[in-house]
């Protein structure tokens, strides 16, 4: 927030231009046109400042606007930036998007094109068994020795079958083998599950009880830092003469990291008490310098609120 000498400055330039235009427009004027003279009000007084002066404060007008344009033109192009960047990333992602589907369709494509070789393969094969087996029957009537390679097939099928059965039965053995070591597994699981819970939930109590102590500490703290505060500002603080107002105002006090003030705010107290009151609780703060610091380092802040009264 800009001092009040600064906004008294500013007057002062802006005061002059005005007069320096007015001045400037009177010696354009013709004899006639020119105002007739006026006795100036006995109570004005006008200080005269300097060309040099009101250079120096125009250029730093000046300056201030071009930083703040510089500054604008900045942000609109990090602005511009960022909104290219999502355009892009729009942009591959669409193309990302689509030759995903390109490539999931041909996929597709292909997977039912090995379908339907494998459908044509089998009935190729289902019509070529048929055929044969047709040709065996055939060549079974004609002769008799077909008969006794049919019963050798028999008993060959017969110990294949055995053997199928034998093979199932293993299996099966082998599937209950693997449900029981699952079912073991599943079961494992869920104890591990349970247990991690029953962990999560003690370090989560743990954490919670931690956090409420330091929250109680860091509350206790900071009642003891603000009290350091306001005891050591009101007792530095001279009460104006004659004022003899109860006040409670609240005063913004800027500081370094080891409690040196930087800045004073004192604009509620003025508001509240005056500009003689504010003006002797920003002393009283100066004159604190260096401030209390607080035993947390957790509760520094660099700008702090700090509430002043006069009770």
């Amino acid at each position: 927030m800009p001092r009040r000498s600064d906004d008294g400055l500013a007057f002062g330039v802006a005061l002059l231009l005005h007069v320096g235009v007015i001045a400037l427009f009177s010696l354009n004027l013709s004899p006639e046109e020119r105002p007739k003279p006026v006795s100036p009000p006995p109570a004005i007084q006008i200080t005269a400042v300097s060309a040099e002066t009101v250079d120096v404060q125009l250029d730093t007008l000046r300056e201030r606007t071009r930083q703040e344009q510089q500054r604008r033109e900045e942000a609109q192009r990090q602005v511009e930036e960022q909104r290219q960047a999502a355009i892009e990333a729009k942009r591959k992602a669409e193309a990302e998007r689509k030759a995903a589907e390109v490539q999931r369709k041909a996929e597709a494509e292909a997977r039912a094109l090995e379908a339907k070789r494998k459908v044509d393969e089998e009935r190729k094969e289902a019509e070529r068994k048929a055929a044969e087996e047709a040709k065996r029957k055939e060549e079974e009537r004609k002769s008799a020795e077909e008969a006794k390679r049919k019963e050798e097939q028999r008993k060959s099928a017969e110990a294949k079958r055995k053997e199928e059965e034998r093979k199932a039965i293993e299996a099966k053995r082998k599937e209950e083998q693997r449900l029981a070591e699952q079912e073991e597994q599943r079961r494992i699981s869920e104890m591990r599950a349970k247990m991690a819970a029953e962990e999560q939930a003690r370090q989560a109590a743990e954490a919670a009880t931690k956090q409420r102590e330091y929250d109680r500490r860091m509350q206790r703290a900071l009642a003891v830092y603000l009290a350091d505060l306001t005891n050591r500002i009101t007792g530095n603080w001279l009460r104006p003469p004659g004022f003899e107002k109860s006040i409670r105002c609240q005063v913004v006090v800027r500081q370094s990291t080891n409690g040196s003030v930087l800045s004073v705010n004192a604009d509620e107290c003025s508001r509240l008490g005056g500009d003689a009151f504010a003006r002797s609780v920003e002393a009283a703060v100066r004159k604190s310098s260096p401030l209390p610091l607080p035993d947390e380092t957790d509760l520094f802040d660099p700008e702090i609120a700090i509430t002043f009264t006069t009770d």
